[in-house]
C-alpha cells in the first residue's frame, strides 16, 4: 500500500456502523482524520468513511511530510498543468440556505402545491451560502438576466463556522 513508504499499517475489520453519529473512535474534542469514499456496486451507491484519530497518525507526520515533498524540490511545468486543468474541471457543490422552519408530522403529510411555510428568516436578512454543507458567505438572493442569482457581502467569519460544526 502507499502507507508502506511511511510506516507498517495492517488494517484490521473491526466493526461496522451504518450511522457514524452514533460511533466513538475518539475522546470528545479530539481532532481526527476523515477520508470518504464514494463506492459503487451495480445500481447501489455509498460512502465509505475511514476515520483516523488524529493521536494515532501525529508520530507519522514528520515521516509523511519528507516522504511526500518533491524529490526536486520543484513542481515540473508538466505536473503544473496537469493539477490546474483537474482543479479547472472539478465541480463543488454550492447551496444557498434561504430559511427554516418547524412543522408537525401531520402538515408534513398533508402539503400540497400551493402551500406556503413561513420560514423563522426574515426577507431583509442575509442569506448563508454553504460550499460542501460549510456556511461559507453572508449574501442575498436576487434575479440577474432571468436566473437565480446570489450576491455575497461577507464571508462567514471563523468564530461563526465554529457554531456549524
Amino acid at each position: 500500500t502507499s502507507w508502506q513508504t511511511t510506516a507498517a499499517f495492517q488494517p484490521v475489520y473491526k466493526n461496522y456502523c451504518s450511522n457514524p453519529n452514533f460511533l466513538q473512535i475518539a475522546e470528545s474534542g479530539e481532532s481526527i482524520v476523515t477520508i470518504s469514499l464514494e463506492v459503487n456496486f451495480g445500481d447501489n451507491v455509498g460512502l465509505f468513511n475511514i476515520a483516523y484519530p488524529y493521536l494515532l497518525i501525529e508520530k507519522l507526520i514528520p515521516t509523511m511530510e519528507t516522504s511526500l515533498m518533491p524529490k526536486q524540490g520543484k513542481v515540473s511545468e508538466v505536473t503544473m498543468r496537469w493539477i490546474q486543468k483537474n482543479l479547472e474541471d472539478t465541480t463543488v457543490p454550492v447551496i444557498v440556505k434561504l430559511g427554516e422552519a418547524k412543522i408537525s408530522f401531520e402538515e408534513l403529510i398533508n402539503l400540497q402545491n400551493g402551500d406556503v411555510l413561513c420560514l423563522e428568516k426574515h426577507v431583509d436578512e442575509d442569506l448563508e451560502l454553504l460550499i460542501e454543507d460549510k456556511p461559507k458567505f453572508w449574501g442575498r438572493a436576487g434575479m440577474l438576466k432571468n436566473h437565480f442569482a446570489f450576491q455575497i457581502s461577507n464571508p462567514i467569519r471563523h468564530i461563526e463556522e465554529k457554531k456549524y460544526e
